[in-house]
C-alpha cells in the first residue's frame, strides 16, 4: 500500500470522527547549506616560474609559467608554508612529465593538473587531504598515482579519462579509495555499494545509463553532488539511515527521482530535501528539514511562496537554490516570489544577500511544544499531518524524516513510538482548542 493511501485512509478517518473540516498539506523539505565569511587578505606575487597567492602565514600556487619538463614545486616561500595547488595551476600543460609535490601541501584544488598528457606518474604526500574536482582529469598519459591514507575528499572526476582509473575499472567497476567511492560509471545493471564505503563521490556515477538498481550499505554517510547524475535507467535506490548528505542533484534524470516526485514533488530522504524542483505554488518546509542543497528548488517556475520553518535551516550559498527564473542576458538564476521565516532567520539572511521579498513570521518560538512538529509555535492539522506522514514511511518500511528532537515532539502519547495515535490526539487537542477549549 503507497504512503499517501496509508496517510489518506487514517486522516479522514481521525478527521471524520473529530468533526474537523479535511485539508491538504503541503509537506516540503530541504537541504545544505554554506554561509558566506570574509576572505583572508592575501597579495599576488610571483617566485621564479610560479606565481603565487601570499597569505600571512602560507602560500598558494596559482599558475606555473615555466615551460620545465621536470617540476619541483618548492616547500616554502618566502619562509612561509606551501599549502595548496590551486585551480588550473598546472592546466593544460602539455610539456610536463614530471612533478614533485612537498608535504607541505595539503590540497590540491580542482583542475590543478587537468590536461597535461605527458604526466606519467604522480605520488600524492601524505600531508595531502583533499584532491579537487577534475584535479587529474584527462592526463592522458598517467598510468601510476599513489594516493596516501591522509587523503579524506577526492572531487568528481578527479581522474577521469586517465590510464590510471580505466585500469582500477578492470580490477573492479567500483573504484575506491580511501572509503571514498571515486567512480562507478563502468557498472551495469543492479549493483551494492560494499561495505568499505563511506561516501560516494561528486559524478561518481555520471551518466552511467545501464545502471538500474542500487543498494547503498549502511557504512556510506555522504553521497556528494551530482553522484548519480543522469543515471537515466536507475529505476532503484535503497538509501540507509546512516545517510545524513545527499548533495545537489544527486538523483537528477532518474526514472527513481521522477517516481519519487510523483509521489509527493518534495522528495525527502532521511529528512534531506532530496529534490523540490516539480513544486509550485506555496511551499512550506517543515521545522525538521535542517538543510537546502545546491538546486534544491532550481527552475521551479511556477513558485510562489516558499516557507522556511527551521530558522537555523542551512541554505546553499547559490541563487539557484531556490530560483523560477534565469536572466538569459546576465547569466543569473532569480526569484520573483517570496521567501517566508522567521525574524534573524538563515532564510532572512540568504533573502537580503540575493536581493529577494522577504516576509517575517515574526520571532522564533522560544521553546518547544509538544506536538508542534513544523515549529510553528502552534499544534494543528499541519502537525498532525507530517505525524502520519513519518508513520506512513516508517510503516512500509522506508527511513524516517524526523530528528530525534522531533521525533520527542511528535510522540504526543509518549509511548515511544510515533504513529497514527500520535496524529489522532494532535488533531484531537487541535479541535478542542480552535472551538475555544484549552
Amino acid at each position: 500500500m503507497s504512503i499517501k493511501r496509508i496517510i489518506a485512509g487514517v486522516l479522514a478517518m481521525t478527521l471524520i470522527g473529530l468533526g474537523v473540516p479535511t485539508f491538504s498539506a503541503v509537506i516540503p523539505n530541504a537541504s545544505v547549506t554554506a554561509s558566506a565569511s570574509a576572505e583572508e587578505n592575501y597579495t599576488m606575487e610571483t617566485y621564479g616560474d610560479f606565481a603565487i597567492n601570499k597569505y600571512s602565514d602560507h602560500v598558494e600556487i596559482i599558475k606555473y609559467n615555466g615551460n620545465a619538463a621536470k617540476v619541483e614545486i618548492p616547500s616554502k616561500i618566502g619562509g612561509l608554508p606551501v599549502t595548496s595547488i590551486g585551480k588550473v595551476a598546472f592546466f593544460h600543460n602539455k610539456g610536463l612529465t614530471s612533478i614533485i609535490i612537498p608535504n607541505s601541501v595539503t590540497s590540491i584544488e580542482n583542475e590543478a593538473f587537468s590536461c597535461c598528457d605527458g604526466l606519467t606518474s604522480v605520488t600524492i604526500p601524505d600531508s595531502v587531504t583533499s584532491i579537487g574536482y577534475g584535479a587529474f582529469e584527462s592526463c592522458l598519459g598517467l598510468t601510476s598515482v599513489t594516493l596516501p591514507d591522509s587523503v579524506t575528499y577526492i572531487g568528481g572526476k578527479a581522474f577521469y579519462a586517465t590510464p590510471w582509473l580505466k585500469n582500477m575499472q578492470k580490477e573492479n567497476p567500483l573504484v575506491v579509495v580511501n572509503g571514498i567511492l571515486i567512480d562507478g560509471t563502468a557498472c551495469s545493471g543492479d549493483i551494492t555499494i560494499p561495505d568499505s564505503v563511506t561516501s560516494i563521490a561528486y559524478d561518481a556515477f555520471d551518466t552511467c545509463t545501464s545502471l538500474t538498481s542500487v543498494t547503498i550499505s549502511d557504512s556510506v554517510k555522504t553521497i556528494d553532488n551530482c553522484a548519480f547524475y543522469f543515471c537515466t535507467n536507475l529505476v532503484s535506490v535503497t538509501i540507509p539511515d546512516s545517510v545524513t548528505h545527499i548533495g545537489g542533484k544527486a538523483f537528477y534524470a532518474t526514472p527513481w527521482l521522477e517516481n519519487k516526485q510523483k509521489e509527493d514533488p518534495l522528495v525527502i530522504v532521511n529528512g534531506i530535501l532530496v529534490d523540490g524542483t516539480a513544486c509550485s505554488g506555496d511551499v512550506i518546509i517543515p521545522y525538521f528539514i535542517t538543510s537546502l542543497e545546491d538546486y534544491a528548488f532550481e527552475f521551479c517556475y511556477n513558485l510562489t511562496s516558499i516557507t522556511i520553518m527551521n530558522p537555523n535551516c542551512k541554505i546553499a550559498d547559490h541563487r539557484g537554490t531556490i530560483s523560477n527564473s534565469f536572466d538569459n542576458d546576465n547569466r543569473l538564476h532569480m526569484y520573483d516570489g517570496v521567501i517566508k521565516g522567521y525574524s534573524g532567520s538563515t532564510a532572512e539572511s540568504y533573502a537580503n544577500k540575493y536581493g529577494y521579498k522577504f516576509e517575517s513570521l515574526g520571532a522564533a518560538p522560544t521553546k518547544d511544544i509538544l506536538g508542534d512538529v513544523n515549529g510553528d509555535g502552534m499544534v494543528d492539522s499541519s502537525d498532525a499531518s507530517l505525524v502520519l506522514t513519518e508513520y506512513a514511511l516508517i510503516s512500509t518500511g522506508g527511513n524516517g524524516n524526523f530528528s530525534e528532537s522531533v521525533k520527542k515532539l511528535a510522540d504526543f502519547d509518549k509511548d515511544g513510538t510515533i504513529d497514527s495515535s500520535d496524529a489522532s490526539l494532535i488533531l484531537a487537542y487541535y479541535a478542542h482548542v480552535s472551538t475555544g477549549g484549552k
